[in-house]
């Protein structure tokens, strides 16, 4: 086999350094939306409305900001959305 000339495969390997870069920037936001609905469940929990609804926001905007830099997708967004207002709701009209 011919020996490669020297610089080839460039473009593969920023590619490699641009996909690790971005695998730790999503890890991270992903772990940030995880916290934070644990956090709101955990006040779903002990029944603290006004909590729950400052967390939910924070939760939903993550969430929506994660689907549109394609880091989530839209439908993994909407159901955990409708899960977690579900539930919250649930716990505003007392039911």
């Amino acid at each position: 086999m011919a020996k490669l000339k020297f610089g080839r495969h460039t473009s593969a390997k920023r590619a490699l350094r641009e996909s690790i870069k971005h695998q730790k920037i999503n890890r991270a936001i992903k772990q940030k939306i995880h916290l934070l609905t644990k956090q709101l469940i955990a006040t779903v929990e002990k029944k603290d409305k006004e909590e729950s609804k400052k967390l939910l926001s924070q939760v939903v905007s993550k969430l929506d900001k994660a689907a549109k830099k394609g880091i989530l997708t839209k439908g993994t967004v909407r159901r955990r959305t409708s899960h977690l207002s579900k539930s919250v709701n649930g716990l505003i009209s007392g039911a």
